[in-house]
């Protein structure tokens, strides 16, 4: 699919180990305002909620998240989507941390809680004042997800199909559909969205592995250094289940992985053919979850929120720009001194 937004990247310079065959990859043109939508979303998170210490969606190398997972989106809605994605990546990390690492209500102007309240009215803004329809469907996914995080973790998981069932939604797989479609300004009827139901869901359960298989060294080492004695991971269950090493296991759930991948393409293009001549809004769509495929793959590879060696000081700039208005305040004493001086 032609798009003027985003430029066509080659996904044979990554190796990706049988990943993405048949896929494509694009990448945002306008990637610069999904950079300055994450930089924003941590300096708000800095000065109404605490310090930061994870990574969010930027990643220098392979691009960032928002503009290679939704590439079509419009140049206008980058800064939103970036802002709001990089707010549930650090609110994700703030549920997966004991509660005695979050700072503490004396230890800032705004209470942690205050603050949550704040940043998550001003999204809710953006996404409702900019196009409502595709906003109250970002609402609905979000909400999903955090009711199965809050409440319905599971402690252990018997089948794959099990395990998918309720990691799909944990991983938030539906939330990025959703603004995916707020990107392009894309409403789904009834109709059509029980028809992409199930294509969709295996597009959701590509996503889920991918983030497992890429993020199972991270989580592992946090599970061994905490003392947990389980893990939410796909690779550490085919680990359990089967009684392999994790290098097998790796292999196990990336064989998994393609196979979604190659179901959905081959599902998506049965789709077409059969809806052909009136499959355009259709294929927009699919072409959507498409780049979302390739474009997590490709952002997991060497994503510093996953990968250590790529990481950098992801809050370069927020000190600056929280004091300026204090040094800005010197700045203006010091002119007065000079002119009572002269």
């Amino acid at each position: 699919m032609e798009d003027p937004t985003s430029v066509l990247v080659d996904l044979s310079q990554y190796e990706l180990d049988g990943l993405c065959d048949g896929y494509e990859l694009r990448r945002s043109r306008y990637e610069a305002r999904a950079n300055a939508g994450s930089h924003e979303a941590r300096r708000d998170w800095t000065q109404n909620i605490g310090p930061i210490s994870e990574f969010g969606v930027c990643n220098p190398v392979n691009g960032n998240l928002i503009a290679i997972l939704f590439p079509l989106s419009k140049p206008e809605r980058l800064h939103a989507l970036a802002y709001i994605v990089e707010y549930i990546f650090l609110y994700d990390d703030v549920l997966d941390e004991a509660p005695s690492v979050n700072p503490s209500p004396s230890s800032w102007q705004r209470s942690p809680r205050e603050g949550h309240t704040r940043l998550q009215s001003k999204i809710l803004m953006l996404l409702t004042t900019i196009d409502a329809p595709c906003g109250h469907r970002v609402k609905r996914a979000w909400k999903q997800c955090l009711n199965t995080t809050l409440h319905e973790k599971p402690t252990s998981f018997n089948t794959l199909q099990e395990y998918l069932d309720y990691r799909i939604i944990d991983a938030g797989t539906p939330v990025a559909e959703a603004l995916m479609l707020w990107g392009i300004s894309l409403v789904l009827s009834p109709s059509e969205d029980a028809l992409l139901a199930p294509i969709r869901t295996l597009c959701f359960s590509a996503l889920a592995l991918t983030n497992d298989l890429f993020s199972f060294e991270l989580e592992f080492a946090s599970m061994q250094s905490t003392g947990a004695e389980t893990l939410t991971n796909a690779v550490w269950l085919h680990m359990q289940w089967y009684g392999v090493d994790a290098g097998t296991a790796k292999d196990m759930v990336r064989d998994v992985i393609i196979k979604y991948e190659q179901e959905f393409l081959a599902a998506s293009r049965a789709l077409l053919e059969e809806m052909r001549p009136t499959e355009e809004k259709l294929e927009r769509y699919l072409t959507g979850l498409m780049y979302q495929i390739s474009g997590n793959a490709v952002w997991h590879m060497n994503a510093p929120r996953y990968w250590k060696e790529f990481r950098y000081d992801a809050n370069a700039g927020i000190e600056d720009e929280m004091t300026m208005k204090y040094r800005l305040g010197f700045a203006e004493e010091e002119e007065d001194e000079e002119e009572v001086s002269d």
